[in-house]
């Protein structure tokens, strides 16, 4: 059996994801509804119907809630560094704004280690090693 079912009511093929509840609604045709499952859950192979039973917009919600947790408290480190960035030191929250967060945990790529939390800007520059060391050489070269 599926994990997708058609729903009388609507008419249609719904896959319900378990972690938030949503109903995916499809169309009354089977094929056309699988089609437009693959753009609400990943392929697995493994599952009855061909799909992960959560939602890609949930594994996303929960990577990254993994992702920043990274074994510390990122409040606690946050008033650690008194709610600034650890590199601008301009004022930060873990509140959204929209759809973006306003700070986040920095860590080590290579080893995993956290090293503080950042805001959007520096955390975005500190993706590009190169741009900072062109940067620093940039203001010695006119004494600065």
């Amino acid at each position: 059996m599926p994990e997708y079912s058609y729903d009388p009511k609507l008419q249609a093929y719904t896959k319900i994801c378990p972690r938030c509840d949503k109903a995916h609604v499809g169309f009354n045709d089977e094929d056309v509804s699988i089609k437009l499952f693959s753009n609400y859950f990943s392929q697995d192979k493994a599952t009855i119907d061909g799909f992960y039973s959560t939602c890609k917009i949930c594994v996303a919600r929960f990577m990254r809630a993994r992702r920043d947790g990274r074994n510390c408290d990122p409040e606690k480190l946050l008033e650690e560094q008194e709610g600034k960035c650890g590199i601008c030191e301009m004022p930060l929250t873990f509140d959204k704004v929209g759809n973006r967060v306003t700070a986040y945990v920095d860590h080590n790529h290579s080893t995993g280690d956290v090293r503080g939390i950042l805001c959007v800007r520096c955390n975005s520059m500190l993706g590009s090693k190169d741009w900072v060391l062109r940067a620093l050489e940039y203001l010695k070269k006119y004494g600065e």
